[in-house]
């Protein structure tokens, strides 16, 4: 019985050791995850953020490559446009009619662009609607009944001379469709009196565009779309995550961003991708790019050390917090356990010092209570007994003189 009111005693002692301890581990806990989670949203951000200036530097850096083809093609133009006998053939009027400077046409269009992979072909058309070629793949005849047929020979026209980029050639098919290509056409002018005398076509490999980001992605995790002006896909390569809804969703958003480039991360099949775009200033060309986004080492790290800091933080807060709650709850303990005593009748004086100078003042006082309780019970004792002796002494008193008459 002793044994079990000692284990209540401690229980009851210990409550509000445990009910501190409780909620300040409820506390720490909940504070815990809050900033789990913000700090994981914030990591997030950042890593997302990061990527998508990285993303976006890449598209930069792939727009400026592809301008250096573009650029590379259009010198050649200019070079070829400024050939003495490409000038004598077209002034002519019929581009087959010298057979021999057909034959040097063709030696010093190849001499250009013989050994650069970049260029796969280049056309000629005369006025009369006839057409020399030559290149470096495999070429489709083509014959033109009149220019006004072609889809892009008024927009070539109006330029008086400047470049035009279209895909494939418009409605004029010049090379196999498993050679994709990519047309530079411009007006050639009379050198002396800058008449128009025919037009010149530089097709460029489109496998040269392609090159440019080949070997910066992953064609197992990303996927990179280039399209002209138009919209029309240039070249695509990598995962087919987005459907043509999709690629056309996106086109749109970069004609509506102010900057003309976004950066957006959205989740395909249970994976999140970083959605990157810009439109190309020079010709209004775009390039879409998706990139799975993966947690990099050196984020992890970060990520990971974060976590620990904040779990470790945590514990020792809670450590501290039990260890500054023992301070109070101990000296409240003894209060209580004194209390019980009195109950049973034991008045036992609390010898423990207490740390806080509040709580020694308040065991001073509750053994000079004890004192003062004791004293008094004493007196009330003695003053029992002495009320009883001037009881008896009377009810004495009284019997005495009864006696002696008897």
């Amino acid at each position: 019985m002793g044994i079990y009111r000692q284990y209540l005693r401690r229980k009851e002692g210990q409550s509000l050791t445990v009910k501190i301890a409780v909620i300040y581990l409820a506390i720490i806990l909940l504070v815990s995850w809050f900033s789990v989670t913000f700090y994981n949203k914030f990591h997030t951000s950042i890593q997302e953020r990061a990527l998508g200036e990285e993303s976006i530097a890449n598209l930069r850096s792939t727009e400026a490559a592809i301008n250096s083809i573009i650029n590379k093609a259009n010198n050649y133009s200019k070079v070829l446009i400024d050939d003495d006998t490409i000038q004598k053939q077209l002034k002519s009027g019929n581009i087959y009619e010298n057979l021999r400077g057909q034959k040097q046409m063709g030696i010093n269009i190849m001499h250009l662009i013989q050994f650069d992979e970049d260029i796969s072909s280049v056309y000629l058309f005369d006025k009369s609607n006839q057409v020399f070629s030559t290149g470096n793949v495999e070429l489709k005849t083509v014959q033109i009944n009149s220019y006004d047929d072609v889809s892009w020979y008024q927009e070539v026209y109006n330029k008086k001379g400047k470049y035009t980029l279209v895909n494939r050639g418009g409605n004029l098919s010049m090379q196999r469709p498993d050679n994709p290509y990519v047309s530079l056409i411009r007006l050639v002018n009379a050198m002396d009196d800058f008449r128009p005398i025919g037009i010149i076509v530089v097709n460029i490999n489109a496998d040269a565009f392609r090159e440019l980001y080949l070997k910066s992605m992953d064609l197992d995790t990303d996927s990179v779309i280039i399209t002209d002006a138009d919209d029309t896909i240039i070249c695509k390569d990598g995962l087919e995550l987005l459907d043509e809804k999709l690629i056309s969703e996106h086109l749109q958003k970069l004609d509506d961003e102010e900057g003309q480039e976004f950066n957006k991360t959205t989740v395909i099949n249970g994976n999140a991708y970083l959605m990157s775009g810009i439109v190309m200033k020079a010709n209004g060309w775009k390039i879409l790019r998706l990139v799975l986004v993966e947690k990099s080492k050196d984020f992890e790290g970060l990520y990971m050390l974060g976590i620990f800091f904040l779990l470790f933080n945590g514990g020792m807060l809670y450590v501290s917090t039990l260890t500054i709650s023992r301070t109070i709850t101990k000296p409240i303990n003894e209060l209580l356990i004194g209390m019980k005593r009195i109950d049973n009748g034991s008045f036992v004086e609390i010898t423990q010092k207490a740390k806080i100078r509040e709580f020694q003042r308040i065991f001073n006082g509750y053994n000079k209570m004890l004192l003062r309780i004791q004293l008094l019970l004493k007196q009330t004792v003695e003053e029992q007994k002495l009320i009883r002796k001037v009881e008896l002494n009377q009810i004495q008193a009284q019997i005495k003189p009864h006696f002696l008459y008897n």
